[in-house]
């Protein structure tokens, strides 16, 4: 028994919440005890999703959703460039942040596809090169890095 699946393709969520993408008709199994199979993601987007086709259908909702989506965004942001100069993994709350506004923004949703493209080009590239190149250029990052951290500690 197939079931369809309201979560979310890549693309992020469709421009009205009643309306579906044709990534959206992606279905998926049931157990075999007749729940559906998805992780915690799969339901906490699930939730989200009635959460925002709720606040869509009161007034001022869908502007308050946006906003909601910018703050919450920007909050992410924020703690990715605080994490840059500390350890952890300051790129990736960074990148985390910038899905969070592709979901109602496209400005947003044009720059995580393009930074995206970039790192897979820039990681087939150094794939391909002698693995001596590719410990020279891991290690000039290194170096540029630390040189970063050093510079904002002085």
């Amino acid at each position: 028994m197939r079931v369809v699946s309201p979560v979310p393709s890549l693309d992020g969520f469709p421009d009205r919440p009643d309306m579906r993408t044709a990534d959206d008709s992606s279905a998926h199994e049931l157990t075999a005890d007749g729940r559906e199979d998805g992780g915690i993601v799969k339901r906490c987007v699930r939730s989200l999703r009635g959460l925002r086709a709720w606040a869509f259908r009161r007034p001022g909702g869908q502007t308050a959703w946006r906003v909601a989506v910018a703050i919450v965004g920007l909050l992410v942001v924020i703690l990715g460039v605080v994490l840059l100069v500390f350890p952890g993994p300051g790129w990736v709350v960074i990148f985390l942040g910038l899905s969070i506004w592709a979901t109602e923004f496209k400005w947003a949703r044009s720059l995580l596809v393009f930074v995206r493209r970039q790192v897979g080009k820039w990681t087939t590239w150094i794939r391909r090169q002698p693995r001596w190149l590719a410990v020279v250029v891991g290690g000039a990052g290194l170096v540029l890095v630390g040189a970063l951290v050093w510079w904002q500690f002085l």
